[in-house]
């Protein structure tokens, strides 16, 4: 997948972006809300990178006027729904291009991807609670809150934790019904 807004490049990940992605994956806040341990050195970043290069379903979100990943999207196969085929997004961004509209534009481009480009009948997207960044953004794409699962899942210290849950529907993009369709 390689896809382009008026600011950003959404491409496959690099080698080379781990300097980039260490800038973040090394910030205690970012690593904390996106769900993973912040990276002490740079070889767990590169271990990280390589790892998510080979499975594939995360790409680096690249600033153009900088030339720089400055975060990344990642599409993930989901069987949440029966009979539907169903994609969890995520996200994570370094913290210094964080309140410039960086991820709803990343996330809207690829929400058309999705729907236009693949079998995809719903996106999904997980967050804590206390996100309430992760939730403005959601919300913003056009995300429906599901509810609360209880437990779902440990965060980077082992510890059980609920997370919200939120999908999109095609038939909610195709009948133009999200807040930026409306621009």
């Amino acid at each position: 997948m390689r896809l382009e807004t008026e600011r950003l490049l959404i491409r496959p990940l690099k080698r080379t972006d781990c300097s980039d992605m260490y800038e973040y994956t090394s910030d205690f806040e970012v690593a904390n809300r996106a769900g993973w341990v912040s990276h002490l050195t740079i070889k767990q970043t590169k271990n990280f990178v390589r790892g998510l290069r080979q499975k594939k379903e995360t790409h680096g979100i690249i600033l153009k006027t900088e030339n720089k990943l400055i975060g990344t999207i990642s599409l993930y196969k989901e069987n949440f729904r029966r009979n539907h085929f169903t994609l969890e997004l995520g996200y994570s961004l370094n913290r210094h291009y964080w309140g410039q509209g960086i991820i709803p534009e990343a996330c809207q481009r690829v929400i058309s991807y999705c729907f236009e480009e693949t079998i995809c009948e719903v996106i999904m997207a997980l967050c804590e609670p206390a996100n309430t960044n992760s939730i403005q953004v959601l919300e913003k794409c056009g995300f429906k809150e599901e509810g609360l699962l209880r437990d779902f899942t440990t965060n980077p210290l082992k510890q059980r934790i609920s997370v919200k849950a939120y999908s999109l529907l095609k038939k909610e993009y195709e009948r133009k019904e999200l807040p930026w369709q409306k621009l």
